[in-house]
């Protein structure tokens, strides 16, 4: 499962890969479609089809491999600098483009860890910490 905005580069939506033949006896196929149609799908949207294959096609180029790269840096700075600030992150630093922190050892409540959550409220320049979401769930 991706989504093409945050992974992507390309326009909201998302995309479920899986194989046609049943894994374990289970028919992924209609499982998927039971549990999206219709309630989270709706009819296709040519413009955001054409987007989908403009972020696919870059997907294959050298640059988005250099751009996803950094994207992974940049995350593992920013999970660096987080525990040098004392935060405790829950899986000890990050692999990818996600930081997960755990808030509960500063007392935090559920309340503030949705304002701390909005995108508004970050401190973050965007252009420096490219596709970094902190996480407090």
């Amino acid at each position: 499962m991706s989504n093409y905005l945050q992974s992507l580069r390309g326009p909201r939506g998302g995309m479920i890969f899986f194989r046609k033949d049943p894994v374990l006896g289970v028919d992924l196929e209609s499982a998927i479609n039971n549990a999206v149609f219709p309630g989270l799908q709706g009819g296709p949207h040519h413009h955001t089809i054409g987007g989908l294959a403009v972020c696919l096609k870059h997907a294959q180029s050298s640059e988005f491999k250099v751009y996803q790269n950094k994207v992974i840096a940049n995350c593992r700075a920013l999970a660096i600098q987080l525990v040098e600030l004392g935060y405790k992150l829950v899986s000890g630093g990050s692999d990818n483009h996600l930081v997960l922190v755990d808030l509960r050892p500063l007392g935090i409540k559920r309340e503030w860890r949705k304002f701390l959550t909005w995108p508004q409220s970050l401190s973050t320049r965007t252009q420096y910490l490219v596709s970094t979401h902190v996480s407090t769930r």
